[in-house]
C-alpha cells in the first residue's frame, strides 16, 4: 500500500464544533494521528447539535459530529484548570501540530498563545482558525456563521430585494475557515522541514470568504459598476441562463457564463427563431429584468427530457449545466461511486456508516477513512497513561476532581 501523505505526524485537535474539526478531519483522513481534547461531561459542542441517527438525540448519535471527527482519537480534559493545562501542555510537547479555535483573548488567559507553545516547543505549528483571526479591531468579537458571512461580503449575493439578505447554510464559513486552516498547514509543515521552526497559522473565516469568493461581485463593481449583487432571486446579476429551471422528473441548474456555451445550447435547442430578436441577446437584461420569460420559452425543451437525458446532450456540447439531485440520489450517483468518495466506517454503537471522503484523490497517498468517530474519551488511558506515563491511581484521582 502506498504511503499516506501525512504519516507520522501528530495533530491536538482543541475546540469545536466545525472550523477546527473540520481542520482536523483533512489531517486524520490524510494519515495523521488526530487526538481531539474535549470537555469532560459534555463534549464537543457538535455532539449536542442535529440530525442524529434514528431521530434519537445523544452526544454519540449526532450526525455533524459523527461527519467532522472520523479516524480521531478522543481524550477528556479541562483545560479551564491549572492542572489540566499542564496535562495539555505535556500532551503539545509531543505534537507537531496544535489545531485550535478557540477566541484569542481566551488562549491568551491560559498561556497557550503562539509565543508561549513556540518558547515550550518551538517547532509546534500552531493553526488557529477563527472568525476574524488573531489581529485586527474585531478578533475579540463574538460571533455566529451569519455574522462571518455578513462581514466576509457572501450575504451580499444571496436573496431578493427589498428583503434582506440571506446566508448560507450548513456553517459555510466555518467550513471553509477550517478547510483554509488545512491547506496553510501543509505549506507550514514544508517550511518547518526547511527551517526546523514551527509557525503560527492564522486563519480569519470572514478574510477566506473575501478572498476566495468574492471576486465576482468586485468586477462586476470594476467593469460595470454593479453594487447590488441581489438584483435576481436566483442571487446574481449574472448573464441568463443562471438558476434553476424544471425537467421531467426534477429539475436542472442552468448556468452559462462563457457565450460560447450560450450559443452552443442555442444550438442544441434548434436555434429558435426567437432567439434572433434583439430582446434576446443582451444576457444581463435577459437575467435581471426578464428571466422567467425567456425560462418559459425553453421550458418545452426541458420539460420533454429526464435530468439524465437532458444532462448527457449538454455535456456532449460541453455545456455546463447540471441535474439537480436529492441526497439519496447523490448516495447512488454513478460518479460518486466511481470516485469512491463514499466509504463506510463502523462503531458497535452504531453499525456501519457512510462517510463523505475528501474532495480529491492522490495517486501516491490516498486519503482514508477506518476508523469512525471516537465516544468521548474513548482514548483517555492511551493517551494519558501509555503516551504521558501517567500512573492508572493518578488517572482515577483526575477523574473525580473533574480534570479528565
Amino acid at each position: 500500500m502506498p504511503g499516506e501523505l501525512l504519516q507520522g505526524l501528530r495533530v491536538v485537535e482543541l475546540g469545536g464544533p466545525v472550523a477546527a474539526p473540520f481542520c482536523g478531519r483533512f489531517m486524520s483522513t490524510l494519515g495523521a494521528e488526530v487526538i481531539k481534547v474535549e470537555p469532560p461531561g459534555s463534549g464537543d459542542p457538535a455532539r449536542h447539535y442535529g440530525p442524529f441517527l434514528g431521530d434519537i438525540p445523544h452526544p454519540e448519535r449526532s450526525g455533524l459530529f459523527l461527519a467532522m471527527n472520523v479516524n480521531k482519537k478522543s481524550i477528556t480534559l479541562d483545560i479551564s484548570k491549572h492542572e489540566g493545562r499542564k496535562l495539555f501542555q505535556q500532551l503539545l510537547q509531543k505534537a507537531d501540530i496544535l489545531v485550535e479555535s478557540n477566541t484569542p483573548k481566551q488562549m491568551e488567559g491560559w498561556e497557550l498563545d503562539f509565543h508561549h507553545l513556540h518558547e515550550a516547543n518551538p517547532r509546534l505549528i500552531v493553526t488557529s482558525v477563527t472568525p476574524y483571526g488573531w489581529t485586527g479591531p474585531y478578533r475579540d468579537y463574538k460571533a455566529y456563521d451569519i455574522n462571518v458571512q455578513s462581514l466576509g461580503g457572501m450575504v451580499e449575493g444571496l436573496g431578493r430585494p427589498p428583503r434582506e439578505p440571506l446566508a448560507y447554510p450548513f456553517s459555510q464559513a466555518a467550513l471553509q475557515g477550517g478547510l483554509a486552516g488545512a491547506c496553510a498547514t501543509f505549506v507550514a509543515i514544508l517550511q518547518r522541514d526547511q527551517t526546523g521552526e514551527g509557525t503560527h497559522v492564522d486563519i480569519s473565516s470572514a478574510e477566506v470568504l473575501a478572498t476566495l469568493h468574492l471576486g465576482v461581485y468586485a468586477l462586476n463593481y470594476m467593469f460595470l459598476g454593479v453594487k447590488a449583487m441581489r438584483g435576481i432571486i436566483v442571487g446574481s446579476r449574472l448573464t441568463y441562463p443562471v438558476g434553476f429551471t424544471k425537467a421531467k422528473d426534477g429539475y436542472m441548474y442552468a448556468n452559462a457564463p462563457q457565450l460560447a456555451q450560450w450559443l452552443k445550447f442555442l444550438e442544441l435547442v434548434g436555434n429558435p427563431e426567437w432567439a434572433k430578436n434583439p430582446r434576446y441577446r443582451d444576457r444581463r437584461k435577459m437575467a435581471s429584468d426578464y428571466k422567467g420569460e425567456v425560462d418559459a420559452l425553453l421550458a418545452p425543451w426541458f420539460m420533454a427530457r429526464t435530468r439524465d437525458e437532458a444532462f448527457e446532450e449538454c455535456q456532449e456540447r460541453r455545456v455546463p449545466f447540471a441535474p439537480v439531485y436529492d441526497i439519496g440520489e447523490s448516495m447512488e450517483s454513478p460518479q460518486i461511486k466511481a470516485r469512491g468518495f463514499l466509504t463506510e466506517a463502523e462503531r458497535s454503537d452504531t453499525g456501519p456508516i457512510r462517510y463523505p471522503g475528501l474532495p480529491m484523490r492522490f495517486s501516491e497517498t490516498p486519503w482514508r477513512i477506518d476508523h469512525a468517530a471516537p465516544l468521548l474519551g474513548e482514548h483517555n488511558e492511551e493517551v494519558f497513561n501509555q503516551m504521558l506515563g501517567i500512573k492508572k491511581t493518578h488517572l482515577v484521582q483526575l477523574r473525580e476532581e473533574g480534570i479528565i
